[in-house]
């Protein structure tokens, strides 16, 4: 009888701590420069969010802005995730600057407070300069 109520309760605690959802809300806030033109092509910025997870990572959204005729971009990204775990976010991006590509991953929590709504301010330099 003692084995089993402590199995019970062992039960019903990972239930309760496992399944506890968290209400997440991640802003993106960015400057992004491309110093060099290509002819070829629109410049731009694809930026991928994404969520640190322990099995597999969640997906939240992604945008792509464009370069017009300035070297600096100014973008607002944002996102929500309802999870088990608390927010881990992340970012992947991938810009085309001056006929290059580059895709770089940032960890978001280097650049503002992990929280259930977040607010990160971040930069990220296209060309090579």
């Amino acid at each position: 009888m003692h084995n089993f109520s402590v199995t019970l309760f062992i039960l019903i605690f990972l239930k309760s701590y496992f399944c506890h959802l968290f209400q997440n809300e991640v802003i993106v806030r960015g400057t992004a420069f491309c110093y060099k033109r290509d002819r070829n092509g629109p410049s731009n910025l694809k930026i991928i969010l994404m969520d640190k997870e322990i099995f597999k990572d969640h997906y939240i959204g992604n945008e792509t802005y464009y370069f017009d005729n300035n070297y600096r971009l100014e973008f607002t990204f944002n996102g929500r995730a309802t999870e088990i775990s608390p927010l881990d976010p992340y970012i992947i991006y991938k810009c085309y600057c001056g006929g290059k590509s580059k895709k770089k991953t940032v960890k978001l929590y280097e650049h503002g407070t992990n929280k259930a709504n977040s607010l990160y301010n971040i930069k990220i330099y296209c060309s090579d300069k």
